[in-house]
């Protein structure tokens, strides 16, 4: 797949390719990713993006919480998985 167009909305990345496939990530995630108009994106790369964009989503989550209050390692894991995160 070509990557065709970049669209940046708030603080999102919204990646369309050649084949009308089309994904939303972090711009962080983006801008850390080397990838720009025209590049080839195989799978395993955009695989490797869309990894990299949950474990910052996460990040960001668990941050979030932890600026509110402090919560023990057991909290954090409970309240990020009720959000949707998956256990690693």
């Amino acid at each position: 797949m070509i990557l065709s167009s970049v669209q940046k909305r708030r603080n999102k990345a919204i990646l369309s390719f050649t084949d009308s496939y089309e994904i939303t990530i972090s711009y962080e995630v983006y801008l850390e990713s080397g990838i720009f108009k025209g590049d080839e994106v195989d799978s395993k790369k955009l695989e490797k993006l869309k990894s990299d964009d949950e474990i910052f989503q996460t990040k960001n989550s668990a941050l979030r919480y932890l600026g509110n209050r402090g919560h023990s390692s057991f909290e954090l894991k409970r309240k990020l998985i009720k959000k949707g995160y998956r256990k690693k």
